[in-house]
């Protein structure tokens, strides 16, 4: 095996993992230490400003399905440099810009150039240059997410606060581009664009010969677009990538949890800080794991220790004690780190050689829903004025992500 075979695979897992920072994680995680500026920039209330994420998320949700096949007929990196350089203007303009409408424009157009830079391209890569220590490279991509959102946006913060938020936001649109570009332009759609195997890959004889025998068995059994929606694994892993996202999103309401409880906003803020610390040597276990023992193994262990999380976050609640916070704040990484990677993992599970065509349609779908997963945790704690509640319905979200698990082993799509 030379050099660049060995190599070049996880410099592409790197470089979409840097790709989906400048364009994703920039301006969906980063940018929220931006909206009370903006808002007060502009003389409008929070909740008006937070409409951003709105028109993001949908805009995205409604593109992703076509991203699939549009970049199975263009050059990648080309594609990718495009959204590159067009998500950096478009945070220029944003940067300059004293219109509310303007704003959300900006906020649709960053939602196409995610659509196209986001998880699904990530997705499919990585799908395409491994075969041995795949899910390690999915997790792999999602840590370097992980360290860019740890790192940038305390930095941010320091950057508004010295040079305003316009100046600010122009830095990221120059970062975006300092670390998209290059990056843009490592990552190929597949490996024999380079004249390459995909990692653990066999001989290209064997390769041409296994090829050959799944495009004679995909003629005779055409699977189309309509059974993969209907098929009960579609089913399974729209229910899993929803749910999953509790348990991503739980780490926004930490702050609020350390001022209820009386422990304080900065050990709230400290939780937040300690999941995204954690996830930085998780993440990649449990794509280490998933590779090992199979995800149907796995992932449920992952959960177990999720749900265990959560239960000494409810005595932590109950009693009010800051280490007990902590250390449930640390452990709830496990199901947390299952958020975008985990994802992955499980879609490629459920649909084997259909990954590509059922991940966009299941992706789209997960976003939409993914839009209402804060409002349903905030409501659940103003109901039941309690975390409690809270940490109830995510353990419950992990227990049923295990049964469906479980279930899903007979009804993947072989």
């Amino acid at each position: 095996m030379s050099k660049k075979q060995r190599i070049y695979p996880w410099l592409v897992a790197v470089a979409m993992g840097i790709t989906m920072a400048a364009v994703v994680d920039t301006y969906s995680g980063v940018i929220g230490v931006f909206l009370t500026p903006i808002a007060k920039s502009m003389n409008v209330k929070l909740s008006v400003v937070s409409i951003f994420y709105t028109v993001l998320v949908v805009v995205m949700a409604v593109v992703i399905p076509f991203v699939g096949k549009i970049i199975q007929k263009i050059n990648l990196s080309l594609e990718l440099s495009i959204t590159v350089i067009v998500t950096s203007l478009s945070a220029v303009i944003i940067a300059n810009s004293k219109s509310l409408f303007l704003f959300f424009v900006m906020a649709a157009v960053l939602g196409i150039c995610m659509a196209f830079g986001g998880l699904v391209v990530q997705g499919i890569v990585i799908n395409n240059w491994f075969e041995k220590s795949r899910n390690f490279a999915f997790s792999l991509s999602s840590v370097i997410e992980a360290i860019y959102i740890s790192v940038m946006t305390p930095i941010t913060s320091v950057l508004i606060q010295k040079f305003g938020w316009k100046n600010s936001f122009l830095i990221l649109a120059l970062l975006t581009l300092i670390l998209g570009i290059p990056s843009a332009l490592i990552v190929k759609l597949k490996p024999d664009k380079l004249g390459l195997l995909p990692y653990g890959a066999k001989s290209k004889e064997k390769i041409t010969k296994e090829r050959n025998e799944k495009i004679g068995k995909s003629n005779n059994s055409k699977v189309s677009t309509k059974s993969v929606v209907l098929s009960g694994a579609f089913l399974i892993t729209i229910l899993f990538t929803i749910l999953v996202q509790f348990s991503g999103n739980i780490t926004q309401l930490f702050p609020t949890y350390g001022i209820v409880t009386g422990i304080g906003a900065t050990n709230g803020a400290l939780m937040a800080s300690i999941v995204s610390f954690v996830g930085i040597i998780v993440i990649p276990l449990i794509g280490w794991s998933c590779d090992k023992f199979g995800p149907n193994h796995a992932l449920p262990f992952w959960l177990i220790i999720g749900i265990l999380s959560y239960i000494i976050l409810s005595f932590a609640n109950q009693l009010k004690s800051v280490p007990l916070s902590l250390i449930g704040a640390a452990l709830v990484c496990s199901a947390y780190g299952l958020f975008g990677s985990g994802q992955e993992i499980f879609a490629k599970y459920m649909f084997e050689e259909k990954f590509d065509q059922g991940f966009s349609l299941v992706t789209s779908i997960s976003y939409f829903a993914g839009a209402f997963i804060m409002p349903i945790l905030s409501k659940i704690y103003e109901i039941f004025g309690t975390f409690l509640a809270v940490f109830a319905f995510c353990a419950l979200a992990a227990v049923i992500m295990i049964v469906l698990i479980f279930v899903g082993k007979k009804y993947r799509m072989r």
